[in-house]
């Protein structure tokens, strides 16, 4: 170890340490690979100190680089990193910036999306992240309550951010959908209905008032555009 500290006061940085000591093991040629791969590993943790503070331990030669989670870097790492499936496809960085530049997505009030993506977040979070919390954006979707959407959390929007969000799902975009009747009959003379009854039709009102305005939305026939990245066949 002090002929370590000996060559970093020279001024010798880390990898010419490692290189210096390879040098100078005569035995070295004769491991295999996978035991000079240890051999580097264990000289890289003894080496290298951190450069933040020369008298901290040892640490590795490798440090941890932070990147903000932007559009290109989210949708990079998600084409090379994650398996796809059939329910999540993930585009190129290019093309995602191309399907956002074609649909014109942009921060301003007027810019209304639509958008049909099958759970990923990805075309979500791009498309909030380019809005900067302004305009409209209504995700088209197969379930009956919020889409998880996984990594729409890996872009970190703000909650003014998220602002512009609002989702629905396929069967009720359509044009001949009517709401469930969901209107309880009344109690019997003299019972008085519960207070769990009373809450849930409640909610099943708020429920059906928040869908009739989200239709009444989408039916507004303002939409610049439909960003789609689905297996679901769209028909105009």
């Amino acid at each position: 170890m002090d002929d370590i500290e000996a060559m970093r006061a020279s001024g010798m940085s880390g990898e010419e340490i490692i290189a210096r000591q390879i040098g100078s093991h005569a035995q070295f040629e004769l491991k295999n690979e996978f035991s000079k791969s240890k051999y580097i590993a264990r000289k890289e943790a003894k080496c290298v100190l951190h450069p933040l503070s020369p008298r901290s331990p040892p640490r590795f030669l490798k440090f941890i680089r932070l990147i903000a989670p932007t559009r290109y870097e989210v949708a990079n790492h998600l084409f090379y990193s994650t398996q796809a499936t059939a329910k999540n496809v993930f585009p190129r960085p290019d093309t995602l910036g191309q399907m956002l530049t074609l649909a014109n997505v942009r921060p301003d009030p007027s810019c209304r999306v639509l958008v049909a993506e099958d759970g990923s977040g990805l075309i979500a979070g791009s498309i909030l992240a380019a809005m900067g919390g302004k305009g409209s954006m209504l995700l088209l979707h197969d379930h009956d309550s919020p889409p998880a959407l996984p990594h729409l959390p890996l872009f970190q929007l703000t909650e003014a951010e998220t602002a512009p969000y609002g989702w629905i799902n396929w069967s009720v975009a359509q044009p001949d959908w009517v709401e469930p009747d969901f209107t309880l009959p009344e109690p019997e003379p003299g019972r008085k209905r519960p207070e769990k009854e009373v809450e849930r039709m409640r909610k099943r009102k708020v429920d059906a008032e928040g869908r009739q305005a989200t239709r009444e939305q989408l039916f507004a026939n303002d939409w610049q555009a439909c960003v789609c990245l689905s297996a679901t066949q769209l028909t105009a």
